[in-house]
């Protein structure tokens, strides 16, 4: 409203259906865009490292499988508005490996540019941008 308002005492000229589009369509397309689940970043990150989607919530930890869940509970915390227990839930973990996963992940990403090409790619995939 305060755009538009702005908009018009700036200008002087009516308001109309195409300036309002004009107007709000930076708020008009963030509408439009899927709200990203859990199940699709599980999916993304699985499919990026060749893993099965099950190894997501399974207790084995072996690296091949770790790291990519770890990447999975980063790009959830960055990517949705979830808190910590709630990305635990979809993981099968407790909030305190969530938060474990992220700065370990946040951490190997400053010194890892293997790594944070990958982070990057799966959220560009997912129509995201993280780094």
């Amino acid at each position: 409203m305060i755009r538009v308002t702005s908009y018009a005492s700036l200008t002087g000229s009516p308001i109309n259906v195409d300036a309002l589009r004009a107007l709000l369509k930076d708020t008009l397309e963030q509408e439009k865009q899927e709200v990203l689940t859990f199940d699709a970043i599980q999916r993304a990150v699985a499919e990026h490292f060749d893993i099965r989607l099950a190894d997501m919530t399974s207790k084995r930890r072996p690296q091949a499988i770790a790291l990519p869940r770890q990447v999975a509970m980063y790009l959830c915390r960055r990517l949705t508005g979830a808190s910590l227990p709630e990305i635990g839930h979809a993981f099968g973990k407790t909030h305190a490996t969530i938060l474990h996963a992220f700065r370990s992940i946040e951490k190997k990403s400053d010194t890892d540019p293997a790594l944070r090409q990958n982070i990057s790619q799966i959220s560009r995939k997912l129509g995201k941008n993280v780094l």
